[in-house]
């Protein structure tokens, strides 16, 4: 499963980032993670996938805190969807070091 390069796994029950185990697909360019149950703080990545992801799509969890400024460890990220969560706080300024980032869904 080395090769996946887009993988949803939406509107399942899933509670964390962590527990689908994603982040060791290499080679992934889209992650769709919307409607799921994902409750608490929104963590990065810290395995390979932090450079290729283009696009992350979290929209509809449950998702609380601050946008995490470590989501500028995705260098080739074009499109950011984190709508109806609840979020708070601003948004990073570290958003702003992703020159790629075409789409921002908040």
């Amino acid at each position: 499963m080395n090769n996946v390069v887009e993988l949803s796994l939406a509107g399942n029950r899933f509670s964390s980032i962590k527990e689908t185990g994603m982040w060791r697909l290499c080679e992934l360019k889209q992650l769709d993670l919307s409607f799921n149950y994902m409750e608490g703080r929104l963590t990065m990545p810290s395995e390979c996938n932090r450079y290729g992801l283009e696009r992350l799509i979290l929209n509809d969890n449950h998702l609380i805190g601050e946008i995490p400024t470590s989501l500028e460890r995705l260098t080739a990220l074009r499109a950011l969807y984190l709508d109806y969560n609840m979020l708070t706080g601003p948004i990073p300024e570290s958003l702003g070091n992703l020159t790629g980032l075409t789409e921002l869904v908040l």
